[in-house]
């Protein structure tokens, strides 16, 4: 639905959310809240928020109603929330100096729609709306959702101290902490977040129905595929290194496509080019058919430093392509087993290649990786299941 700006604009007195919506049809009714709120920074295409977008239009088919405040309506993805029957409402913190601001236009926002529930994600969000809380008189829980590891996140972008000592303090206070991993769990422990409030549940990945795996031993060139911002921490660049050695020093004939944005673009495109292979390596920028992407590529190759979760992971197991990961993110990803549904490298250029080359030497060896991939990918990921899983969350945060 359109972004509101104002609280007496997403609320219709005198009606529920569901009578304000026509066609807003569900699946049903299941355990836990009804009416859900989730607030997030904002909207641009990464992970988490694909996530997020999954989860809103899950809980829109279990027949909730589902109210999202963003910080700032900003980001690739905002149009695909707007397109669900579901309410948006921009608090305009347009910079941390609006913080104040968009704490009041929260509070006002929570005690006029109502909600049962209150699932903040990501840290900022997560302050806000942790501060809102204790401007109303709440009636509804309050169920944080966290993807990072905080303290490697601060230490990276610069996060600093006070501000995630903030953001613990409202984990801590919270009725029940989502995460995506037992890596990001065992980090919120050591903050001093009860063990017995955190809940594991994966990221919510969207499972195509036919997709289908392919042997990528009989494709010439094997196509590979990097998914991510570019980040050094992602490294892409050891990639890089590892086509070129899988051309000059194996014979294997491969291209590596490069999908998303990030301040390394340049740096990634010279190393490209003084390794020989600027023709090999294409960059596409973000890709908005992501699907169509994953499809046309034969192996996906995910070797980033850390990672609180991985969804290019899961995405690209949910269709059926075999996926190279390194070692690093098997604290990551609860259902991936090494030789069993992932390759995994320990990321380094040569190894990289090895572990492509002895994949792609036996016939129907990757294909079997990426068939099992698939079929755990859907037990763990599948939407509804994780949404369910949030709400039963909230439900027993009701229930304790």
């Amino acid at each position: 639905m359109p972004i509101t700006e104002t609280a007496q604009d997403a609320h219709v007195p005198g009606r529920t959310a569901r009578e304000a919506r026509p066609g807003n049809g569900g699946t049903g009714v299941s355990r836990g809240p009804t009416r859900i709120a989730l607030v997030l920074p904002a909207l641009p295409i990464g992970g988490a928020e694909r996530a997020s977008v999954n989860l809103v239009s899950e809980f829109v088919q279990l027949g909730r109603d589902v109210a999202v405040c963003l910080l700032r309506a900003e980001g690739g993805l905002v149009s695909a929330v707007e397109a669900l029957p579901v309410d948006v409402f921009d608090l305009s913190m347009r910079s941390p100096r609006h913080a104040a601001v968009a704490v009041g236009r929260l509070a006002r926002f929570l005690s006029s729609w109502r909600p049962d529930v209150v699932y903040p994600t990501l840290w900022s969000a997560t302050a806000v709306a942790g501060a809102a809380s204790a401007l109303t008189r709440k009636g509804f829980r309050m169920v944080t959702v966290e993807h990072n590891v905080l303290p490697w996140y601060a230490a990276r972008v610069r996060f600093g101290r006070l501000k995630m000592n903030a953001v613990v303090s409202v984990h801590r206070r919270a009725d029940r902490v989502i995460v995506p991993s037992p890596l990001v769990r065992q980090e919120l422990m050591k903050l001093g977040v009860r063990p017995q409030g955190i809940r594991v549940i994966p990221n919510p990945v969207q499972i195509p129905e036919d997709a289908t795996p392919s042997d990528p031993s009989a494709s010439r060139p094997v196509v590979l595929a990097c998914v991510g911002r570019l980040f050094r921490y992602k490294g892409i660049q050891h990639v890089i290194r590892a086509v070129s050695i899988l051309r000059r020093e194996m014979g294997v004939d491969v291209l590596l496509k490069v999908a998303g944005e990030g301040p390394r673009m340049a740096e990634l495109r010279a190393l490209a080019a003084d390794l020989g292979v600027g023709g090999q390596v294409l960059f596409h920028g973000w890709v908005q058919d992501m699907s169509a992407f994953y499809r046309a590529s034969d192996v996906v190759v995910h070797v980033a430093e850390s990672e609180s979760f991985g969804n290019v992971v899961a995405e690209a197991m949910a269709h059926a392509r075999p996926v190279l990961v390194s070692a690093a993110l098997l604290k990551s990803l609860p259902f991936i087993r090494p030789d069993h549904n992932v390759l995994v490298t320990t990321g380094t250029p040569l190894d990289i290649a090895k572990r492509l080359s002895r994949g792609l030497e036996e016939p129907g060896y990757l294909r079997r990786i990426a068939h099992q991939a698939r079929v755990d990918v859907m037990r763990a990921c599948d939407p509804q299941v994780v949404a369910r899983g949030y709400l039963d969350a909230a439900a027993e945060s009701c229930d304790a």
